[in-house]
């Protein structure tokens, strides 16, 4: 998952798909580096670099995934984005395929999170190999509207449907309310 206008550092696959094969998880996330006409800042995960599996995955991870404790408000502790990452197609396909086709803003999220989920275990590398291109007209910057709206409350449906169905809904359901 690469947007057209972004970039990624040549050592971006590589980097990552040794990161899963060596320590045999289903996902690896990294960090970011946001580029914008004012300048250039990168971002992480809120989490300590390592492997994520078993216990560890569902004691330090999916509690904070969706909306991290410790920053004043509202943060991400997964980064919400498709495209720092490198999935096993079996974890990130059905995500795809399953989500409702008319969410078109918080799709990345939707699906990041139900991978996480699905994962059996997840190593997180900070590193900003990618290059996010932030344009004055880039969906996250567009002018809220009533489809806006309703495009929220279809997403908040979808993930709630996600989060319901996994065994993980007691920590999920919760940080799900603060994201909306």
């Amino acid at each position: 998952f690469i947007d057209s206008d972004d970039w990624v550092d040549l050592s971006f696959y590589e980097r990552l798909y040794e990161l899963l094969a060596f320590n045999d998880v289903d996902m690896v996330v990294s960090g970011c580096r946001i580029e914008n006409e004012r300048g250039a800042f990168d971002i992480r995960n809120r989490f300590e670099e390592g492997v994520y599996k078993g216990e560890k995955l569902r004691e330090d991870i999916y509690p904070q995934m969706l909306s991290y404790k410790g920053e004043g408000g509202f943060c991400f502790g997964i980064l919400q984005y498709l495209w720092n990452k490198l999935y096993k197609r079996s974890i990130i396909e059905p995500c795809v395929m399953e989500l409702d086709e008319r969410i078109y803003d918080g799709e990345d999220a939707a699906c990041v999170f139900d991978a996480c989920l699905r994962a059996s275990g997840v190593c997180i590398d900070n590193h900003a190999y990618y290059h996010y291109r932030i344009h004055e007209n880039s969906v996250c910057t567009s002018r809220r509207d009533e489809k806006y709206y309703v495009n929220a409350v279809r997403l908040n449906e979808y993930m709630g449907k996600v989060f319901s169905a996994s065994e993980e809904s007691e920590v999920m359901t919760p940080q799900l309310k603060h994201f909306m």
